[in-house]
């Protein structure tokens, strides 16, 4: 009799613990359904902040591959390197950063300067400002579709690309072509690394 009690004590209380794992499997699904609830409403407001990261993000790592990338560097003022010229022998030896700023950040193997414009030879004598050469520039550094224009724009283009080429051996005394293309069709590829990056003024003004 009391082996059947205890059989019988044994099996309910089986059946308790089935019940209370029961019910926490229950609380555990309603709780998991809250949180997806929760987690579905922070990603849909999420969504816009994403995608504008994610248009933003290469030219915020552009920023942090320049800084860190030059921090590595000596600086070499402008001043001191037309006494000194460049240290390096090929265009791929050399990054050029450049922004809306009009200023540009040369790095070469172990050494950066900062280099407005006008040391490029890219400034309108009559005003001062920029010219063509330079507009041609940013926008080669932006990947703009600078071909989309009528055959005579193109044929600017190309005039404009001419100078611009010529201005860059001049200035670094390289006499190869500093870009991969010459054609109406091709988009202008430069033979160095070409970054494009907003307020490098204040970068410069961290680094110097």
């Amino acid at each position: 009799m009391n082996q059947a009690s205890n059989k019988i004590l044994t099996i309910s209380e089986f059946l308790q613990g089935i019940q209370s794992i029961a019910e926490d499997i229950k609380m555990g699904i309603t709780a998991l359904k809250e949180n997806l609830e929760v987690f579905a409403s922070t990603i849909q407001k999420a969504v816009p902040f994403l995608l504008t990261l994610q248009q933003e993000l290469p030219r915020f790592a552009v920023m942090q591959f320049s800084e860190g990338l030059i921090t590595d560097h000596r600086f070499v003022s402008m001043k001191k390197r037309k006494t000194q010229g460049w240290d390096f022998g090929n265009w791929k030896e050399l990054i050029i950063a450049i922004s809306d700023e009009n200023i540009a950040c040369v790095i070469t193997p172990s050494t950066f300067t900062f280099v407005k414009y006008s040391d490029l030879g890219f400034c309108d004598k009559r005003n001062g400002k920029v010219n063509k050469e330079w507009v041609l520039f940013e926008d080669i550094a932006q990947a703009k579709d600078i071909f989309n224009q009528s055959p005579n724009k193109k044929l600017h283009i190309r005039q404009q690309k001419y100078q611009l080429d010529k201005k860059l051996q001049s200035f670094f005394g390289i006499t190869k072509s500093a870009f991969e293309s010459d054609s109406y069709f091709v988009p202008y590829k430069a033979r160095f690394s070409l970054k494009y990056i907003n307020q490098l003024r204040r970068l410069e003004d961290k680094l110097c």
